[in-house]
């Protein structure tokens, strides 16, 4: 019995000093500081590029007026030639958390995948009266003759202090927008 309690005190020895050895391993070693040197705060390289973020809509083009309420601004990725393609965009300083501005944003630029450029984005409230929100937009009208087959594009974002940001669409084919064969007929547009 004696020789069962010796070797059970040796194995809690030596698993004691087993534990001691992993903990002072694994402890960090400081350096010593430098007279009056400060430490530089770390910012994650990640810190330093805009988020964007997007949702497509239908825009109205071409959809008749008692139409316009159930099928314009609502969340789409299928679309006819002679339909319109918006964008609604916002850019997140990684920073603060916080949605950019027109006083903070030099361009938003998106870039559709044969290589057409729209127009810089507009920040305006939305909607125009009673406005809850504030966010980016532009749009693309689909040809009639446009290629019918996916449409890949990306988002690039450029804050008047320097920083970029970029959003490109998912590598995944369910996700991509598409663009039908088929034409919506071309309705008169009202002048104002």
């Amino acid at each position: 019995m004696s020789r069962i309690l010796k070797y059970r005190s040796i194995i809690v020895i030596a698993l004691i000093l087993a534990a001691l050895l992993v903990v002072s391993a694994c402890a960090k070693k400081e350096e010593p500081k430098k007279a009056g040197e400060q430490p530089a705060p770390a910012q994650p390289a990640a810190m330093k590029e805009l988020i964007v973020i997007d949702s497509v809509v239908r825009g109205s083009l071409n959809i008749a007026d008692p139409d316009k309420a159930t099928q314009s601004c609502k969340l789409n990725n299928v679309f006819l030639r002679n339909e319109q393609i918006v964008w609604r965009m916002k850019v997140i300083d990684p920073v603060t958390g916080k949605s950019m501005t027109d006083q903070e944003i030099e361009t938003l630029i998106v870039k559709l995948g044969d290589g057409t450029e729209l127009k810089p984005g507009r920040f305006s409230p939305r909607p125009k009266e009673n406005s809850t929100d504030a966010f980016w937009s532009t749009s693309f009208n689909i040809p009639e003759d446009y290629p019918a087959g996916t449409l890949k594009y990306s988002i690039e974002a450029t804050a008047k202090d320097g920083r970029k940001g970029k959003f490109v669409t998912f590598a995944l084919a369910p996700t991509d927008l598409t663009i039908l064969p088929e034409a919506r007929p071309k309705i008169e547009q009202k002048k104002s």
